[in-house]
C-alpha cells in the first residue's frame, strides 16, 4: 500500500501551500526592509496608523491573491514536498529575522 504522503495534493492545497511559503519569505523580507529603511517604516505607519497592521494586510493580501492564482494552475506537488517547502521557508524566515536583529 502506498504511503499517503507520497501522493500529490489537490490544486487548492498546492496553491495555498506554495502561497504560504512565499508569504513567509515576503514577511521576512518586509520586516528587515522596514526595520532598516526609516522611510518605509514611516509610510507603513501612515497607511494604517501602525506598521504591523500594514505589514499584516500586505502579507495576508499576498497569501490570498497568490493562493487563488496558483490554485487555478493545477500544480502537481507531493504532500511531502509541500510540507518541506513550508518548513524550510519558515526556518529561513525565522533565521533571517533573528540574524538581522542579532547583527543590527
Amino acid at each position: 500500500m502506498e504511503n499517503d504522503t507520497n501522493q500529490n495534493v489537490d490544486s487548492l492545497t498546492a496553491g495555498f501551500g506554495i502561497a504560504a511559503s512565499v508569504a513567509i519569505l515576503f514577511s521576512t523580507i518586509l520586516t528587515v526592509a522596514k526595520e532598516s529603511t526609516p522611510s518605509l517604516l514611516t509610510w507603513m505607519k501612515t497607511v494604517t496608523m501602525h506598521h504591523w497592521i500594514t505589514h499584516g494586510f500586505l502579507v495576508v493580501g499576498l497569501f490570498v491573491i497568490l493562493g487563488l492564482l496558483l490554485s487555478r494552475m493545477n500544480i502537481q506537488i507531493r504532500a511531502t514536498a509541500l510540507t518541506w517547502m513550508i518548513f524550510i521557508s519558515s526556518a529561513l524566515g525565522g533565521l533571517g529575522i533573528v540574524g538581522y536583529f542579532l547583527l543590527a
